[in-house]
C-alpha cells in the first residue's frame, strides 16, 4: 500500500468539553422524571403492602395522593435548583481512551455561590456544609468499557448513550463537528471489550424484579398469622425496607434481615409454646393452653404460609451476606472494584 493512502492512525485519547443545557435535554429531563416517578411506586408498593393487607384500601387511596403531592413537589424543586442555582446550565468535560469513558460535570454559576455555602455552613455550625455543595456542582463518573455494553447513537442530535445491561451509565454530549469521529472510537472500543465469541451477560433486571416480589410476597406473608400469634406491622415495615435495600443496594444489610427474620420467629416459638392459663375451667380439660393448641384447620396452614416467607428472606439473606447473591447496584460496579 502506498504509504501517502494509509489511512490516519486512530486516536488513543479523545477529550473535548460542552456546555449542557438541562431543561433542553430530554434524556437528561426523562432520567429525572423516571427517577422521580420509581421513588413514588416503592413508596406506592410499601404503604400499599402494609394497608392492603389490613384490609384499609381506602386509606392507602388517600396516601397514593399525599405521596403524588410530596413527590411532584419534589421535581418542581429539582427543576428550580436546576434554573436558580445551575442557571438551567451546566459544563461537562469528557475523556475517552482505551481503558475507559469519564465524563466531569461542573456548574461554574453554582461554584460562584461555593463561599457562601462555607459562610452558611460556619454560621449553622455545620464546616462540611461547604464540602458537600462542592461535590453537588462537581460531579464526576467514569466506566471501563467492560462495564458498557452497548451504544445508541443519535446522530440527529449528537448523542451517545452508553448503557449496561438494564440502565443508561452516560449520555456523551458530542460536538457535532466531531460526531462522527467519537462515535467511532466508542464502537471500536466496546467491540474490543466485548468479542463476538464472547456472550454478552443477560441483563439482570428481570432477575432482580423477580427476586423483589418475592421479596414482598414473603414479608407480607406476617399478615397471614392467626390469633394469637399477630405481630407488629413494625416487622412488616423492617423486612420489606431491609429486604429491597439488600436486593438492591447494599448485600451487607440482609445481617438486618436475618436477624428481623430471628426475631420474628423467636415470637412464634414463644407465642406456640407459652402455656397461659385457661379461663374458664371445664372437667376433662387442661388448666393451661399454648398458642399451638388454638390453630384449627386453615390456621396452621396460615402459619405455614408465613414460616415459609421468612425462610425465604432468611435465605436470600444469607446468600446475599455470603457475596453469592450481589446486589443490583454492586452488580454495577463490581467490575470497577476488580480493577481498582
Amino acid at each position: 500500500m502506498n504509504p501517502a493512502t494509509k489511512p490516519p492512525a486512530s486516536p488513543a485519547r479523545l477529550t473535548w468539553e460542552c456546555n449542557i443545557r438541562l431543561l433542553r435535554e430530554p434524556l437528561l429531563l426523562g432520567s429525572v422524571v423516571k427517577a422521580f416517578a420509581i421513588v413514588y411506586l416503592l413508596m406506592a408498593l410499601l404503604m400499599g403492602v402494609i394497608f392492603l393487607g389490613q384490609g384499609e384500601w381506602r386509606v392507602w387511596l388517600d396516601m397514593l395522593w399525599l405521596f403524588a403531592l410530596v413527590t411532584g413537589a419534589l421535581l418542581v424543586l429539582s427543576v428550580l435548583i436546576m434554573l436558580l442555582i445551575f442557571r438551567n446550565r451546566m459544563d461537562a468535560s469528557f475523556i475517552l481512551d482505551k481503558r475507559r469513558a469519564f465524563c466531569q460535570l461542573y456548574g461554574r454559576d453554582a461554584q460562584q455561590m461555593a463561599p457562601y455555602a462555607r459562610w452558611l455552613g460556619f454560621l449553622l455550625g455545620k464546616p462540611q456544609l461547604g464540602g458537600k455543595f462542592n461535590k453537588l456542582v462537581r460531579q464526576a463518573v467514569e466506566y471501563d468499557w467492560a462495564q458498557i455494553s452497548a451504544a445508541h447513537y443519535q446522530a440527529q442530535r449528537y448523542r451517545i448513550v452508553l448503557r449496561n445491561g438494564w440502565r443508561t451509565l452516560l449520555i456523551l454530549y458530542c460536538p457535532a463537528p466531531r460526531y462522527a469521529e467519537i462515535a467511532a472510537f466508542v464502537e471500536r472500543h466496546i467491540k474490543a471489550a466485548h468479542p463476538p465469541r464472547q456472550p454478552r451477560p443477560a441483563s439482570p433486571l428481570p432477575r432482580i424484579l423477580w427476586r423483589s416480589v418475592l421479596i414482598v410476597l414473603a414479608s407480607a406473608s406476617l399478615f397471614a398469622l392467626p390469633y394469637p400469634f399477630e405481630q407488629d406491622v413494625f416487622f412488616l415495615i423492617f423486612l420489606l425496607c431491609f429486604g429491597f435495600a439488600t436486593a438492591w443496594i447494599l448485600s451487607l444489610l440482609g445481617y438486618a434481615v436475618l436477624f428481623g427474620v430471628l426475631w420474628s420467629l423467636g415470637e412464634i416459638l414463644y407465642t406456640g409454646f407459652h402455656q397461659r392459663p385457661a379461663t374458664f375451667h371445664f372437667s376433662g380439660m387442661p388448666d393451661h393452653y399454648s398458642g399451638f393448641d388454638l390453630l384449627f384447620g386453615d390456621e396452621w396452614l396460615a402459619l405455614a404460609l408465613t414460616l415459609a416467607g421468612l425462610t425465604y428472606l432468611a435465605w436470600d439473606a444469607w446468600q446475599a451476606v455470603r457475596g453469592r447473591n450481589p446486589s443490583m447496584l454492586e452488580r454495577d460496579y463490581g467490575a470497577e472494584r476488580r480493577d481498582d
